[in-house]
């Protein structure tokens, strides 16, 4: 056993050192003589356009970075913000802000010829410390090419020939390596490719004469939209957050096609038109998307920015199949039901194994939620929060419905569910669906399976979960089970004197009765990572219970009281 471990922890430095050299040897490339032979994009030849971006800057930081301080994942970099770019980044959040320039949207936000003094100093001085540092990623060098080019007039505005100079050949390093790193398939993830691709697109189309391989990577970004998103809209990696980041790539690659009057593909088209409904189809009443797969805290104004784009603007389909989501909808509320398969091993990295959780909003308001992750230094919570515990479903002796591996350096979702049947039906005023998976069949023998009622005015919830034995065999055999339901931190629960219900008070003054008939429900701390700046203690309901031939636990939401603000 510890032979083994040893020869897999030899192979993981060795994959580790040949992606650095294959890394340094594009991003070498991409300075070098190479950077001409790009198919036709020239450095000398003019900006006619730019992107518009949909993700605002935030003006406080901006001050911030005049001041000569970077302000990255609610910490203060001390150092002078010229040094703080040749700091070894310590968390993926660091790297992401500085070497991806996000910071360069904040001194977008400042208005005036210093801001644009500073973006050039900065971009100056992380070119000549980051050369071929570890800076250069295929993620990262996307956002970061991204960003030079939505931000060009903040870069531009008061520059002399020799940084318009610099600016162009900045561009062509970058072309070049995403370019490279493309064809090397250096892409970890679907995103990050579709990344790239979009970064390279959108440099093609920001220059004239335009270049001749534009068809060619138009044709790319069509093919890989065509291959890694559902028909309903859903990105592969099944996480809400995807499907809002690459819309922020997207529509502004479209909206430049229009701005050159070059037809957009017809992938691309179809792509956002299918994304936008899928993106309303994760909100929640209150303008947060569901926290499922990798989800964390929801950048509202980004959100808002994405959807007021949307021309149509229609109400969400109520399935995703695709997708694996299920939605009920009422007047101010709506469930959210994950029912999908874990996704491919290359799109897993930030899966959860929350097969059959749910998050539901009632009366304008947020019940039950799923812990999701922090949107800062998320390593150190990904491991306890993508597991099944974390989640609003039942979990077999506190094990994990989907098993978590390490994978090429990463941790990712493996070996879930195989086999989840869902059924939906309406039945007058009453919306129903059920599902069940297979996901603790092997380790226990059990199949779960979750029935959902909700009523036509969004006031009553009704559940049943059971827990069904394969055959004879594993009916003899009990286990511990437990069925969750975290709560959001606003909600202020009081456990009643029978023991079966919970009384929840929430912020607009509205009360809601949890009941388990015949059952104890017990009220527990819980973590809730989805807003920012906010501590994560919150609370969970919890039925807890031994499974045998066939355990079936019923349980109801009620509205009680109407607050204000419903």
């Amino acid at each position: 056993m510890a032979r083994a471990k040893s020869e897999a922890g030899a192979r993981s430095v060795r994959r580790q050192v040949l992606g650095d050299v294959v890394r340094g040897f594009v991003a070498a490339a991409a300075q070098g003589p190479l950077r001409r032979m790009m198919h036709g994009w020239s450095p000398s030849a003019p900006m006619v356009a730019v992107p518009n971006p949909l993700r605002a800057g935030n003006l406080r930081r901006g001050e911030s970075l005049l001041a000569g301080k970077f302000t990255v994942a609610g910490r203060i970099i001390e150092n002078e913000a010229s040094e703080a770019l040749a700091l070894a980044p310590p968390t993926a959040d660091w790297a992401s802000y500085i070497h991806g320039f996000a910071w360069l949207r904040d001194l977008a936000a400042i208005e005036g010829g210093e801001a644009e003094s500073m973006a050039r100093l900065l971009v100056d001085s992380w070119v000549r410390m980051n050369v071929r540092s570890k800076a250069w990623t295929l993620p990262l060098a996307s956002t970061r090419l991204i960003a030079i080019l939505s931000d060009a007039p903040l870069l531009l505005g008061g520059a002399d020939r020799s940084f318009y100079t610099r600016f162009r050949h900045m561009i062509a390093d970058h072309v070049a390596y995403l370019r490279n790193g493309v064809w090397l398939g250096l892409a970890s993830s679907s995103r990050d490719e579709i990344l790239a691709l979009v970064a390279v697109t959108q440099a093609h189309l920001v220059i004239d004469p335009l270049p001749a391989s534009l068809a060619y990577f138009s044709k790319k970004l069509e093919r890989v939209l065509g291959r890694d998103l559902y028909t309903d809209g859903g990105h592969v990696s099944r996480n809400p957050e995807a499907v809002l980041e690459l819309l922020v790539a997207l529509i502004p690659l479209r909206d430049l096609y229009v701005t050159r009057e070059v037809p957009p593909p017809s992938g691309l088209l179809l792509a956002v038109e299918r994304m936008l409904p899928m993106l309303r189809f994760f909100s929640r009443p209150d303008g947060a998307l569901v926290m499922m797969n990798g989800m964390g805290p929801t950048d509202s104004e980004t959100l808002a920015n994405v959807l007021g784009s949307d021309d149509v603007g229609g109400r969400p389909a109520l399935e995703a199949q695709g997708s694996g989501y299920q939605r009920l909808e009422a007047p101010g509320g709506a469930l959210i039901l994950d029912c999908g398969f874990t996704p491919p091993a290359r799109n897993a990295a930030e899966a959860h194994a929350g097969t059959l959780a749910f998050e539901f909003s009632a009366q304008g308001e947020r019940l039950v939620v799923n812990c999701g992750i922090p949107a800062y230094q998320r390593a150190p919570w990904r491991h306890f929060t993508r597991r099944t515990a974390a989640h609003s479903t039942l979990t077999v002796d506190d094990r994990t419905s989907s098993r978590i591996i390490r994978f090429a350096g990463r941790e990712i979702l493996d070996a879930g569910p195989t086999h989840i049947p869902v059924v939906r039906a309406k039945d007058g005023e009453i919306t129903m669906v059920s599902a069940s998976h297979d996901g603790y069949a092997k380790l226990f023998g059990l199949i779960h399976q979750r029935t959902l009622w909700l009523a036509q005015d969004g006031r009553r919830l009704d559940g049943e979960d059971r827990l069904e034995a394969l055959n004879a065999w594993s009916g003899r055999n009990t286990h511990p089970f437990a069925i969750r339901f975290h709560l959001h931190p606003d909600i202020r629960p009081s456990l009643a004197d029978t023991g079966d219900t919970v009384i929840l008070a929430t912020p607009g003054g509205s009360y809601w009765a949890f009941r388990v008939p015949g059952g104890r429900v017990e009220i527990e701390e819980s973590a809730f990572l989805g807003e920012m700046g906010r501590a994560p203690r919150s609370a969970q309901l919890v039925i807890r219970g031994e499974s045998g031939r066939d355990v079936a636990i019923s349980w109801f939401f009620a509205l009680l009281k109407a607050g204000s603000a419903s």
